[in-house]
């Protein structure tokens, strides 16, 4: 997903009411993580520089934060991008 972001820009874009279409200057993609108070989407910055261990190291870690209370707003606000895997649904296609 983050390269997909990074080859085709116009998709990591938001639309902000009274601005229009807003292009991300980066890709940084949120990850929903589901903690005893809900769910919330941490964000990994940058997402499209790292490889895939630095990616599996960081939503390790925002998870783990996540679930204990321990994030920063700056690591849940924002984000050009969301991924879920639905899998506390019971969601298997």
């Amino acid at each position: 997903s983050a390269l997909a972001l990074r080859d085709v820009p116009e998709v990591n874009a938001s639309y902000i009411e009274g601005k229009g279409v807003t292009m991300s200057p980066t890709v940084d993609i949120s990850v929903a993580v589901a903690t005893p108070g809900g769910l919330i989407t941490p964000i990994v910055p940058k997402t499209d520089e790292l490889g895939l261990s630095g990616i599996s190291s960081k939503v390790k870690d925002l998870a783990t934060r996540a679930r204990d209370g321990k994030l920063a707003p700056e690591e849940y606000q924002g984000g050009s991008f969301c991924i879920s895997n639905l899998g506390m649904f019971g969601i298997n296609e």
